[in-house]
């Protein structure tokens, strides 16, 4: 959200690699990829 928000705060940081630590942390593996192909990864929403 803060990378939607306040880009500019947040350049450094690369939601699919961060997506990744979590997932390596958490299940032991990278699965960003597989996330992406199967929910649409990273992206802004539009709410209406």
């Amino acid at each position: 959200m803060g990378k939607i928000l306040y880009p500019e705060a947040f350049e450094d940081i690369d939601p699919a690699a961060k997506a990744d630590e979590i997932y390596e942390f958490l299940l032991g593996k990278p699965l960003y990829q597989e996330m992406a192909e199967k929910f649409g990864g990273y992206k802004q929403i539009t709410l209406e």
